[in-house]
């Protein structure tokens, strides 16, 4: 089973240097998900199971923070 990774940032280019970097690191058969928003991320998060979260803190309509601790 492939590893499931959600990352959550507002800017793109920062999320494809994230994913580019965990690829970099050995993960490189994981199966990436994206979300441009706390509100976006919440809803991914909540809708399917992920192994690992680089989150932005710093994200429009909900804070990175608040995400993680709803979780």
């Amino acid at each position: 089973m492939k590893t499931q990774v959600l990352i959550a940032d507002d800017s793109a280019i920062a999320r494809m240097f994230v994913k580019r970097c965990a690829e970099v690191a050995g993960l490189h058969d994981a199966e990436f998900s994206e979300a441009k928003d706390g509100a976006d991320a919440f809803e991914k998060a909540t809708s399917k199971s992920f192994d690992i979260f680089f989150m932005d803190l710093n994200m429009p309509k909900v804070h990175g923070r608040e995400v993680l601790a709803n979780l």
